[in-house]
């Protein structure tokens, strides 16, 4: 008799309870007792639980790292926010998303020469410039009153350079759109192939007779000169910049 009323109790009672349990576990939010809150909360805060135990596993607040000023270490990180979560009870806020860390800096270096658009050296002089300002912010804050960093030396330096440069180049592109006589002491620049490297030794560019008779000819001939100048500058702001530790 004690064995007929379980099996009742059984059929009548537990199974339909758990089956019902069952639906609403498999439906989730979409089930009739489903709340969208609450499952939401309780199935990712297990699923975080069980993250951050597999994260901090190993940890041990007590034991806090040393930093070595020797060996600064710089990390850009770039956040990729999903979503916030907020704890009433705990009274603590949680940011979810995705972290992208820059591991690489990308220095340009290049060669210009005279029929280059100006507009292309100023977007090169600019990622110089960004480069050795945000050096300084990264590696050397606090900046002090009494000591000026290197890398903030160069930049004034690498701003008034550029400057000449550009006011060169755009004297340089007004003549050579002239067909204006050139000036006696600078007709002599054709002396320069003696030492140009062989790519630049054309006969159509190199001619004294053209060299002498107008600007426009004379650029012609003296743009080889003026890339190996702008050439030499780059390579000493590179080799400022990447040797030197601004």
């Amino acid at each position: 008799m004690k064995i007929l009323i379980f099996f009742v109790f059984i059929f009548v009672f537990y199974l339909p309870i758990q089956k019902k349990h069952v639906n609403s576990q498999q439906q989730g939010i979409d089930s009739e007792e489903g709340d969208a809150a609450t499952f939401f909360n309780k199935s990712y805060s297990e699923h975080q639980s069980s993250l951050e135990l597999k994260i901090f596993r190993g940890y041990n607040p007590k034991t806090r790292p040393v930093k070595n000023i020797s060996q600064p270490i710089v990390v850009d990180v770039h956040w990729h926010i999903i979503h916030v979560s907020i704890n009433q009870l705990e009274q603590t806020m949680t940011v979810h998303g995705h972290i992208y860390m820059i591991t690489a800096v990308i220095t340009v270096l290049s060669f210009y020469i005279i029929s280059i658009p100006l507009s292309i050296y100023m977007l090169i002089m600019n990622t110089y410039v960004q480069m050795i300002f945000f050096n300084d912010f990264t590696k050397k804050l606090p900046l002090t009153l009494s000591k000026t960093p290197p890398s903030v030396t160069l930049f004034h330096t690498l701003v008034l350079s550029n400057g000449a440069m550009i006011f060169v180049q755009a004297l340089l592109l007004t003549f050579q759109h002239h067909r204006l006589v050139v000036p006696l002491p600078l007709q002599k620049i054709y002396i320069v192939k003696e030492y140009m490297p062989t790519m630049f030794k054309e006969e159509a560019v190199v001619k004294k007779e053209e060299s002498t008779s107008n600007w426009g000819d004379w650029v012609k001939t003296a743009r080889p000169l003026f890339g190996l100048v702008l050439l030499i500058f780059y390579v000493i702001v590179f080799v400022l910049f990447a040797f030197i530790g601004i």
